[in-house]
């Protein structure tokens, strides 16, 4: 219910929030009892619905608890990013797991570059580590064309971490260094060397 007023561009006003009454009721035959007005009122302004609740249900994720509904949808962990991973081999992923990938861009498309690149079915927490640290499919390319192929993603995570580039592994050739393993790589920058 909104009151208002508006005049050469500018408005203002107030509304009462009247929720739908059957909207309660309909939660609470899927299990949300209970549910406050402010509860009531953060589903509506994000959408949260028994519609969404009931396709969530279809795809094994019964029960999401409130928090976990507001925080899938607030960045982005809808039932179509859900069906996207599932497809992709990654089924009845924790709600933590499905927000901190969309948080931290570990999408599908991501997920099929490193397919693509032989990283089959990377761990969540591995997916969201590379991301967080930079460790891309363009990274992983440019270490395989200097000669560093294969390399497990907790050594392209410290790479990343510890500033471990392909121009670094340039310069060190450049100067006679060769045939480091990454361990080395990561020790000599680590010490400065």
């Amino acid at each position: 219910d909104c009151e208002g007023w508006a005049k050469a561009g500018s408005a203002s006003g107030h509304f009462t929030f009247m929720p739908d009454p059957g909207f309660a009721p309909e939660m609470r035959s899927l299990g949300y009892d209970g549910l406050t007005d402010e509860d009531v009122f953060t589903f509506a302004v994000f959408e949260i619905g028994p519609s969404l609740v009931k396709e969530f249900a279809g795809l094994g994720y019964e029960r999401l608890g409130k928090d976990d509904l507001v925080a899938m949808q607030i960045h982005g962990a809808t039932p179509e990013f859900v069906r996207a991973m599932a497809a992709l081999g990654y089924e009845r992923l924790s709600s933590d797991d499905l927000v901190a990938m969309r948080i931290h861009g570990a999408t599908p498309e991501f997920v099929r570059e490193l397919d693509a690149l032989g990283y089959r079915r990377v761990d969540a927490d591995d997916l969201v580590a590379m991301r967080i640290h930079g460790v891309s499919p363009a990274f992983i390319r440019d270490l395989a064309a200097a000669g560093y192929r294969d390399v497990a993603i907790d050594q392209l995570v410290a790479m990343r971490i510890h500033g471990v580039t392909v121009q670094f592994i340039q310069e060190l050739r450049d100067r006679g260094i060769t045939n480091l393993t990454v361990d080395e790589l990561v020790d000599r920058r680590i010490h400065g060397r």
